[in-house]
């Protein structure tokens, strides 16, 4: 349980924590060459209450371009609907970290902030090099620092302790009506609906094994 007792130290309890689970859609899985597309936050407390959302679609950078392999998958049918929600309304990448850096001065007055991203790896690089390329310009934007909590190694962790498949795991979240109330644009891969599933998702399964433990 070294594993379990370590990710549940993590959440700090002075103060109300707000989970900000995000989700990101690129053009590539390089953020010095490839561009971020579109970007989803749902902010959540312990129970699961939702009291922040938002979505930013952004305009391709000049200086980047799409990776040739990653536009073959977005250029798959199944995958048109989600490619013409994320192009559409964009706006450049400078004024959608702005703002959002506006948001995140306005929670911290209230909350403890605290990223989390399934996998971290990939939607924390995207983040927070977008980010920081306009907080160097901007020093006034609110400080994310460095930390963001990967919500898919508690995934692993409660799947290994109790030896579950990946579909049993899909039918208890299902069960515990962890989805009630979302709303599907009716396009997979949109980043405000992928942000809410693995938030909440990241939370029961916090909430559980705390019981656990």
């Amino acid at each position: 349980m070294v594993g379990l007792t370590l990710i549940l130290s993590q959440i700090p309890m002075s103060k109300t924590t707000l989970f900000i689970s995000f989700d990101v859609e690129t053009d590539g899985s390089t953020p010095s060459v490839n561009n971020l597309l579109s970007i989803g936050f749902s902010g959540l407390t312990l129970d699961m209450n939702e009291v922040f959302s938002v979505e930013y679609n952004i305009k391709p950078r000049e200086t980047h371009k799409p990776d040739p392999e990653t536009m073959i998958w977005w250029n798959k049918p199944e995958n048109a609907k989600a490619w013409n929600y994320i192009t559409k309304n964009t706006q450049n990448y400078e004024s959608v970290f702005l703002d959002f850096s506006e948001k995140l001065h306005e929670l911290s007055k209230s909350y403890k902030i605290l990223f989390v991203a399934h996998p971290a790896c990939f939607d924390w690089m995207f983040f927070k090099s977008y980010y920081e390329l306009v907080r160097d310009v901007y020093p006034q934007m609110y400080p994310i620092g460095f930390k963001c909590i990967c919500a898919s190694g508690l995934h692993d962790i409660y799947r290994q302790i109790n030896g579950l498949t990946n579909s049993q795991m899909t039918k208890m979240f299902q069960d515990a009506n962890l989805y009630d109330g979302l709303e599907d644009t009716g396009a997979l891969h949109t980043p405000l609906y992928d942000a809410r599933i693995q938030g909440r998702q990241y939370l029961y399964l916090y909430n559980q094994l705390k019981i656990m433990k």
